[in-house]
């Protein structure tokens, strides 16, 4: 599986296009459903990703196939603007602070809206 994330120019010009792989940050980092920019930084605002019943969070075990199940999260995945490689990304998880704070349908400037779900 692949996540990754494109940069790309305003003008649309293809030589200067970027992609930065989630998965080379952390491996659970996937299930985003919109994203968000200030002047340093781009955030990505955690959605759902699934779950199996024998390997759990974002399993990608044989034995899962078929069972997988909806499972809402929320890491928000942070990378720089002007240094657009792995190495300058960081997570929130604000799961850790309450379990209900997942599975967020949008966010602007730090303000996500909870999905009903």
């Amino acid at each position: 599986m692949s996540v990754t994330l494109v940069c790309f120019s305003i003008v649309l010009d293809l030589n200067a296009i970027s992609t930065l792989n989630l998965l080379e940050t952390d491996t659970t980092l996937n299930g985003y459903s919109s994203g968000f920019a200030d002047d340093e930084y781009g955030y990505l605002v955690p959605f759902k990703t699934f779950k199996g019943p024998v390997g759990g969070i974002y399993t990608n075990l044989t034995a899962d196939a078929g069972h997988l199940e909806t499972h809402y999260h929320g890491r928000v995945f942070r990378f720089s603007l002007n240094n657009f490689t792995s190495e300058h990304t960081s997570v929130l998880n604000l799961e850790e602070a309450d379990d209900d704070l997942r599975g967020f349908s949008c966010g602007i400037r730090g303000f996500l809206c909870l999905f009903c779900y």
